[in-house]
């Protein structure tokens, strides 16, 4: 490939201007010998030029690599700050109203509200896991050891106290086996 000269020899070039040139020809796949040979310097420059270029370019990218990982990370952290906004929510008693009209000769309404206790959507809790799980992905922390996984599924009829006398359980159990 023939380089045509850039510039006049013996023309000083600003060291950050020749650069970007020798990053453009070298990614267009000149030698850097013709690239010297353009700008009127050695071939030992152009290749400190293209190490810095190198340095700068790896920097960047773990820039960008750590703005998207942080930008990641703060969706997740508010996708979980939602999941147990809803799950409080979902633990809330509920209002069950009812209304009865009866017909004779005159027509009456009764209405009745009555509250009921709720256990907690487990939908909830299985976002939050999957936010829990996306989160040591990203951070590269790796999945718990399979004998750590405990699956713990819940009636919603059970009590709060007995989904802790049976999560403690299995806890103790794995314990003893470990």
């Amino acid at each position: 490939m023939t380089a045509r000269r850039a510039h006049p020899p013996h023309t000083v070039v600003p060291a950050e201007y020749r650069r970007q040139e020798v990053a453009r020809r070298y990614l267009r796949g000149e030698y850097q010998s013709a690239i010297a040979e353009a700008f009127g310097v050695t071939q030992q420059q152009i290749s400190l030029d293209l190490k810095a270029l190198r340095k700068a370019w790896r920097e960047a990218a773990l820039r960008d690599t750590d703005a998207v990982v942080a930008e990641q990370l703060a969706k997740i952290d508010a996708v979980e700050a939602e999941a147990w906004a809803a799950w409080e929510r979902s633990k809330q008693p509920r209002e069950v109203t009812m209304t009865e009209q009866t017909d004779g000769e005159t027509t009456q309404r009764k209405a009745s509200v009555r509250r009921e206790g709720q256990g907690g959507n487990p939908r909830f809790l299985e976002q939050i896991q999957k936010c829990i799980e996306q989160r040591s992905a990203l951070l590269g922390l790796g999945t718990p050891a399979p004998s750590t996984v405990v699956n713990v599924q819940v009636n919603i009829k059970t009590s709060l106290d007995q989904a802790f006398r049976q999560a403690y359980g299995i806890a103790d159990r794995c314990r003893e086996g470990a």
